[in-house]
């Protein structure tokens, strides 16, 4: 399957909607959270460092299993069906690396500034430990290579902070009219994320696309 195959699927493109509203859900749930019980700067300070990092692991775990096999440009056909079976490596080891990589993350300087950008990163790194996954479950031998060539790195980049800026200048577009609107704030937050999010979504796609070529075919 080809980029464009990939993209426009219903497995693909439902699920970076999907995953792309509910990135704006969760900030929307946390944010109410944080201000109905009125806890104070602490509880505002743990509540952002141990509930984002859980609900954007979720939301990663989620969008690797609703995307898998065509994450990689596989067919159903192509499945790897022992693939969460192998080496007693269940879902549950993937939630707790992507909940370290929750943590992690945020700290990292500009990154942690926003948080689609985050989600797409624990994405891509996901993608990384499932095709180790896959190619241990068929006991193959390949030297993967995780970074492209520079060139398509280069690219791949520029193209991400590309995509980071357009979301922020349209969350901050839309978010102020709908603040306006309803009278409220933060809703500029929401639509950064969200729409970050789904844009990181196509560069997510080639990078997984670039992995799932040095898969072995298999019947």
């Amino acid at each position: 399957m080809n980029y464009w195959q990939v993209l426009f699927s219903v497995d693909y493109f439902a699920t970076l909607i999907l995953i792309a509203l509910l990135q704006a859900l969760v900030l929307w749930l946390v944010a109410a959270l944080t201000e109905k019980t009125d806890g104070g700067p602490v509880y505002e300070y743990l509540v952002d460092l141990f509930a984002y990092p859980f609900a954007q692991s979720g939301l990663t775990l989620l969008f690797m299993v609703l995307t898998y096999p065509v994450l990689y440009g596989l067919s159903v056909e192509q499945n790897y069906p022992e693939l969460f079976a192998i080496n007693a490596k269940p879902l549950s080891n993937l939630f707790n690396s992507l909940i370290f990589l929750g943590f992690l993350l945020p700290v990292i300087p500009i990154v942690g500034s926003f948080k689609g950008l985050v989600l797409a990163l624990q994405v891509i790194i996901a993608s990384q430990i499932l095709l180790h996954w896959m190619l241990s479950s068929i006991n193959a031998e390949v030297l993967v290579q995780y970074l492209p060539p520079a060139s398509d790195l280069l690219i791949g980049l520029s193209i991400v902070l590309l995509f980071q800026w357009l979301a922020s200048k349209l969350g901050l577009l839309l978010g102020s009219r709908l603040n306006e609107k309803l009278q409220v704030q933060g809703s500029e937050i929401l639509f950064e994320s969200g729409l970050g999010f789904f844009l990181q979504g196509l560069v997510i796609l080639a990078y997984t696309l670039f992995l799932g070529n040095q898969l072995p075919k298999i019947s």
